[in-house]
């Protein structure tokens, strides 16, 4: 069975093997508990300010470990860390990496060293499912990429193994285009593809469905997939130069 980050019945195994060991070496599990700040004692921490739905409360410890995650989803310190565009990401991470731990560490005078990573995978086509064949065709097989110039600005040969400098290489720009070709798009649906995506299109895999996908999303008239017949009339529509 061919899998890709997804664990057997989604990590029931945590809750019925590890919580009642831990709890037997006398761990205390708080649930719907948020950690606020951090209690210093001469430049050392002490403790942690937590807070459940019945308020706020001390905790004393001798040590803290922060594992609250990322900040990925809080847009602000997004922009104040990075130089992408929260607008043109998509987050698939669990919900709540909202930066809480970080802050706490920032407010305690820890070092900002090495906060500001993102683990960038794949890229995708606005307003179409990332899993969907004509997305994995525009977006993980090696073609032709464009900017808002129309020039080409990497490449397409790194999405074969370097995805997270591709993606950002993308969002370095602008605007960028995947440009399919019809020859591309008919040999896809007879040859295997080259890439594919993780465990939804199988790396080999035959898009047999990628024209009536194709079909599909353009028939809702998207105005950031376009259709053309000649390569002019394309730029025209993506509004980049033809030369």
């Amino acid at each position: 069975y061919a899998t890709q980050h997804l664990y057997k019945e989604k990590g029931k195994w945590i809750e019925e093997i590890m919580k009642p060991q831990a709890e037997k070496l006398g761990a205390t599990i708080l649930t719907r508990t948020r950690g606020k700040s951090l209690y210093l004692e001469n430049g050392k921490v002490i403790g942690i300010l937590a807070e459940d739905p019945d308020g706020e409360f001390p905790i004393t410890t001798r040590a803290v470990v922060l594992a609250c995650g990322g900040f990925i989803q809080n847009d602000e310190m997004v922009k104040e860390q990075t130089q992408y565009d929260p607008k043109r990401m998509i987050v698939t991470a669990t919900p709540n990496h909202v930066g809480d731990g970080i802050k706490m560490a920032y407010e305690a005078g820890g070092d900002t060293t090495g906060a500001k990573l993102f683990h960038l995978i794949w890229a995708g086509i606005e307003g179409v499912s990332f899993s969907e064949e004509m997305s994995v065709a525009a977006c993980n097989e090696p073609y032709f990429w464009v900017n808002a110039d129309g020039v080409r600005f990497v490449s397409e040969g790194l999405v074969a193994g370097k995805v997270t400098e591709t993606c950002n290489a993308i969002l370095n720009q602008k605007k960028v285009f995947s440009i399919l070709s019809q020859g591309e798009i008919d040999r896809l649906m007879k040859e295997p593809c080259t890439v594919g995506w993780g465990s939804y299109v199988f790396q080999g895999t035959v898009m047999k469905n990628i024209q009536s996908n194709l079909d599909e999303v353009l028939a809702k008239n998207p105005t950031n997939i376009h259709k053309s017949d000649t390569l002019a009339e394309l730029a025209e529509k993506m509004g980049v130069d033809a030369e």
